[in-house]
């Protein structure tokens, strides 16, 4: 009897320990994709371009440019995500300002500074979905205004 008493007490404890195994594995994280498109609209008369060593594009007048974005994240997003990697996604570096050329002059972009690439707050933010956004940029004569003779 003594050794039928270990043997159900062994069953016993791996029963116990596979219940326990199981339920912790079904509580699972789940990532989801999360999507961006940044759109760029040249509403001037001059050519734009953005140089920096690992992204390079230009935008003529009239015409936009667009950078499509997707990540993984948590089920649901809000637009103030996107803020803190905006340089990232623009120039391809973690920077705290980017210069856009405007014709013979730079733009200098901080998160501060007034109408800037890098703050959303200057942004048209469309939410198409829980995990997709859009937002528009345009480039207007105030920006040209504002910029200054480059280095």
């Amino acid at each position: 009897k003594t050794v039928q008493k270990i043997i159900w007490m062994r069953y016993l404890v791996l029963g116990v320990f596979s219940i326990l195994l199981l339920s912790f594995s079904c509580n699972k994280k789940v990532d989801y994709l999360q999507s961006a498109d940044f759109i760029y609209i040249n509403n001037t008369n001059k050519l734009i371009v953005m140089d920096n060593p690992t992204k390079k594009f230009s935008i003529k007048p009239g015409e936009k440019y667009v950078i499509k974005q997707s990540d993984i994240g948590p089920k649901t997003i809000n637009p103030e995500s996107y803020n803190r990697s905006l340089a990232l996604y623009l120039t391809g570096l973690n920077t705290e300002e980017i210069f856009i050329k405007i014709a013979e002059k730079c733009l200098v972009a901080t998160k501060d500074s007034e109408h800037s690439l890098i703050n959303l707050n200057n942004y048209f933010i469309e939410k198409i979905n829980d995990e997709y956004y859009k937002f528009t940029y345009t480039f207007t004569q105030e920006d040209y205004n504002r910029a200054v003779d480059c280095q």
